[in-house]
C-alpha cells in the first residue's frame, strides 16, 4: 500500500506521542527499583494497578488529551508494535484500523509497520 507524505507524517506523529508515554513508564520503572534498592518498596504505590494520564498517540501532533489506564493496560497494548492507545474520535482510517473499543479509549493498528527509529523523529514541545 502505498502512503502519502500526510500518511507518514500522520504515523510518525502517533511514534511520538508512544514514546512520550513510553518515557513516562520508564521513569515509573526507575523510580520503582530505586525505591527497592533502598529498602522502600512500602512506599511506592503499585503502578501496575494505578492508574495513570497518558497521551493520545493519535496522529494529530497538537493533540494533548490525556487518557486514564492503569500500566498494565497500557503494558499490553504495546506488545504490539503496530498498535496505539487514541481518544474516540482521533482515529484516522487511511493510516490504522480500529482493533478494540475501550469506551474512554480505542485501541488502533497501523496499516503499515510504524517507523522503527522513533530517535530521529522530532516530538513538538508540550
Amino acid at each position: 500500500m502505498n502512503q502519502t507524505p500526510s500518511q507518514v507524517k500522520w504515523a510518525e506523529n502517533e511514534v511520538v506521542f508512544r514514546k512520550r508515554n513510553k518515557a513516562a513508564m520508564e521513569s515509573l520503572e526507575d523510580i520503582k527499583s530505586v525505591a527497592k534498592e533502598e529498602g522502600q518498596e512500602v512506599e511506592v504505590k503499585d503502578y501496575d494497578q494505578d492508574s495513570l494520564l497518558f497521551y493520545c498517540e493519535c496522529a494529530n501532533e497538537k493533540c494533548r488529551e490525556r487518557i486514564k489506564l492503569s500500566t498494565q493496560q497500557y503494558k499490553k497494548v504495546h506488545k504490539n508494535n503496530s498498535q496505539f492507545i487514541v481518544i474516540p474520535g482521533h482515529h484516522v482510517p487511511e493510516i490504522e484500523r480500529v482493533v478494540s473499543d475501550g469506551g474512554t479509549y480505542l485501541i488502533v493498528e497501523k496499516y503499515m509497520t510504524p517507523p522503527q527509529n522513533v530517535d530521529k523523529l522530532n516530538p513538538t514541545p508540550l
